[in-house]
């Protein structure tokens, strides 16, 4: 399953303001990459996104590493740190193009097993 798929098959989550945020502002978008790769759309992505988005961005792909049927690449899918250092990418990415310049680093310590 892409994670385009991932993400459109998803119920709102009102319990996760970051999340809901980056569901909302994922469903009015006209065109969606369909790499399921967090470095290539944090890349597309990157400043596009607000803080909040960004952090909801970071934890749809943590749901998606356990989804069964990701289409991760394989070097992410089976190296936690490399997962990891992915989905934080987007975050160095607004960081350096002075963007979000107040975004903290997401650390998931003992989220993946």
């Amino acid at each position: 399953m892409r994670f385009v798929t991932f993400i459109k098959e998803m119920e709102d989550q009102p319990d996760d303001e970051y999340l809901q945020a980056f569901l909302d502002w994922f469903r009015k978008q006209e065109k969606l990459h369909l790499s399921s790769d967090p470095r290539i759309l944090g890349i597309a992505y990157s400043h596009r996104l607000d803080e909040k988005q960004t952090r909801g961005f970071q934890i749809a792909f943590m749901m998606y590493f356990f989804e069964e049927k990701n289409q991760l690449p394989r070097d992410i899918k089976t190296d936690k740190k490399a997962f990891l250092d992915a989905i934080n990418a987007i975050v160095y990415i607004q960081q350096r193009e002075g963007n979000h310049s107040s975004q903290e680093i997401m650390y998931f310590d003992g989220g993946i097993d």
